[in-house]
């Protein structure tokens, strides 16, 4: 994703039982403090499909709700790529902070990067050595637009 051009980009989500695919998590996660509504894709499928086996994973019982893969297409023009380690550092984080249970550090960077008008921050994935995850901050930047492209209903079972 380009960092200035708003160019569209091919992005995937996963989302359990009837959860609409645009809904916006605002009860916060590793990037989005509680309060700052964020949309978590990946860049690919495949960093996709890590991130929802880590996240059935976690469940002490396993989730019973049908698990739905959707493919949208975003333009944003100002997103933040904290991918490359060397500029994970340059905000005081790493990838011990990105893979750590506590989100603070990461959820501190995320409400900065919301807070100055950034409609995403790209940051590496810490289930996949894929391409990396995109959070979108759907009410940061007026001039993010995404658009639902399909949804499809998966399994994950081996």
């Amino acid at each position: 994703m380009s960092t200035d051009t708003g160019e569209a980009q091919t992005v995937f989500r996963f989302t359990l039982g009837s959860q609409p695919p645009l809904k916006a998590n605002y009860r916060g996660a590793r990037w989005n403090p509680k309060g700052t509504p964020a949309i978590y894709t990946s860049l690919s499928r495949e960093v996709l499909l890590a991130e929802a086996r880590h996240r059935f994973d976690l469940e002490q019982f396993k989730i019973q709700a049908a698990l739905t893969i959707s493919s949208f297409e975003v333009e944003a023009e100002r997103v933040v790529d904290l991918r490359a380690p060397e500029v994970l550092a340059r905000v005081g984080l790493s990838m011990s902070d990105v893979t750590d249970l506590d989100f603070g550090s990461c959820q501190r960077v995320g409400h900065a990067v919301a807070w100055l008008g950034s409609g995403g921050l790209l940051v590496p994935s810490a289930r996949s050595d894929g391409t990396g995850n995109l959070v979108l901050f759907t009410e940061a930047d007026s001039t993010l637009h995404i658009e639902v492209a399909q949804s499809e209903v998966v399994s994950l079972d081996p």
